[in-house]
């Protein structure tokens, strides 16, 4: 006994399998040198946030202002004085007077 079976005219395609979504990554906290090349400035200004307050850096630069005004975040014993400082429009030498 014979049995043929015939192959179907159209040949039935797996499905593509579903790619998995990127992992995105995860965001930590903002720093100095996070905020700065987001902002796009060079990599030659990253030198600008060594030995800054991280909190008072980061406001200063989302305020717009220049990484060279990052001197002003030094040595900082108030840094809620200081970002009142930088929310409040005036310019980062004022932050001096929150010592």
């Amino acid at each position: 006994m014979n049995v043929r079976i015939d192959a179907p005219e159209h040949p039935v395609a797996a499905p593509a399998p579903v790619a998995a979504p990127a992992p995105q990554p995860v965001a930590g906290p903002e720093t100095c040198k996070s905020v700065l090349l987001a902002k796009g400035h060079p990599a030659a200004s990253l030198v600008h946030c060594d030995g800054v307050n991280q909190v008072c850096a980061v406001a200063l630069l989302k305020a717009g202002h220049s990484p060279a005004q990052l001197v002003h975040c030094g040595d900082i014993e108030d840094v809620g004085c200081a970002l009142q400082v930088l929310r409040s429009g005036r310019a980062p030498a004022q932050i001096v007077h929150c010592d």
